[in-house]
This record gives C-alpha cells, structure tokens and sequence, in this order.
C-alpha cells in the first residue's frame, strides 16, 4: 500500500489528516495549567526564549505525524548508501552534508509544498519504501521526483514500480505537463525501472558528474494514461 506522509501538504498543518479530522491535542507544556487547577496569572513581559513564551517548532509538531521517524531512517538509509555509492561513505547521519541531514531532522521544512509518499506492504507493516515528489514549477509545468528508495530486504516485490507510478499520479493530478528525475549512472536496475514507466533522457539541469537527466510527458487522468504493472 502506497500512503501519504502529511507532514509536509502544502496549507495543512503538520498532523492534520487527509480525511479532515482533527489532529490530537497536544500534551500540556510544562507550564500550562491542568483543567480545573487555578489559572495562574500570565507574566506581563515573558523572557524571550523562555519555555512559557516559545511556540512550539515546526520540527517538534512534525514529529508528531504518524510515519515520521519510519521516514527519517528510510531518508538516512538512502543517504548513506548513496555517499557511499558516491566513494564518501560516512559513518552515521550526523556525518552527512548539511542538506541532507536537514531532511532527516526537520522533514516537515525540507519537503515543504512537497508530497511525500511511504510503502508499505501493510496497513501494520513499517514503511518499507519512500519517494518525493516536489510541487509544480516552470513552463512547461513540471513535478520532479526525488529520493526513491525502498529497504533491500523489501526489494523484489515491485514497491518501487508502485511507488514510482503513485509520484506519476500526483504529479498528473497536480496538472504538471511532464515529470522529472534524475539518478545516478551506475543505478542501472533504477535507470531501467524509469524506462519501463515512459521516462526518456533529456538534457542535463544539474551539473554534477555522473548524473543522467530523465522527463516523461503526462497525460490528464482520465483513464488513458499508460498503467505499468511490476
């Protein structure tokens, strides 16, 4: 099963949830009253800083959202091997370049306007499977999807093909004209998974050695669009 991670829809609070129910209530802050405990009388110029006058970060809110740390070890695993792959293998997370660390922290910013799709292969099963697509830019209009990764013990059961298919849909969905993607030359078994779903090579956008540049026109949802099994 294919599902969304809300923590980052664009106009939606981090834990709300698609159907539109209300998010949990959060717990009481260290300072806040209890219900029915005597209201205690608010300081008239709180310290910046202090706990009573900070709201709580983006990053805390996050961290509510179901799937949020299956996310974070899915985004550090991809990381990592990739780095590796790269010939800069780094030991842990905290070894990563900062923009990369900043998706694993703070995922609700990193992905910001962005759809963030988990696997799994069920409703109670761990997220197996991760993929990015980014919001709606230029002209023609295109989605761009990012950080497909599925766990290797995973791997085998067409999660990727599904995952990949689900980014095609949102991105059509979003009215983008085409979708694009970039991987890594030597990622042979991805290269060939984006060739099978209709993705062609096409000019270099990003200067980096050893990355190959693929598109795929969309079609309007309406029934016709190319289905791919895997």
């Amino acid at each position: 099963m294919i599902e969304r991670w809300n923590g980052a829809l664009t106009g939606r609070a981090p834990g709300a949830a698609d159907s539109g129910s209300a998010p949990a209530p959060a717990a009481p802050s260290a300072g806040a009253s209890s219900p029915g405990a005597p209201a205690r009388p608010a300081p008239t110029a709180p310290s910046p800083g202090s706990p009573s006058s900070a709201a709580p970060s983006t990053t805390a809110r996050a961290l509510e959202v179901p799937g949020t740390s299956e996310l974070a070890a899915l985004l550090t695993a991809y990381h990592l091997a990739t780095e590796a792959e790269k010939g800069s293998a780094v030991a842990s997370s905290a070894a990563l370049p900062p923009r990369y660390r900043a998706e694993i922290d703070a995922p609700a910013q990193a992905f910001a306007g962005c759809v963030v799709l988990l696997a799994r292969d069920s409703p109670t099963d761990p997220a197996s499977g991760v993929v990015v697509v980014t919001g709606r830019t230029g002209r023609p209009a295109s989605c761009e999807v990012k950080r497909l990764w599925v766990d290797p013990g995973h791997r085998g059961r067409g999660l990727a093909t599904r995952l990949l298919q689900a980014a095609i849909d949102e991105a059509a969905a979003s009215g983008a004209e085409r979708v694009r993607l970039s991987v890594w030359s030597w990622r042979l078994p991805a290269i060939a998974l984006y060739g099978r779903l209709g993705f062609v090579e096409t000019a270099s956008w990003d200067d980096r050695a050893g990355l190959v540049c693929l598109e795929r026109p969309l079609a309007p949802l309406d029934g016709t669009a190319d289905a791919h099994a895997g």
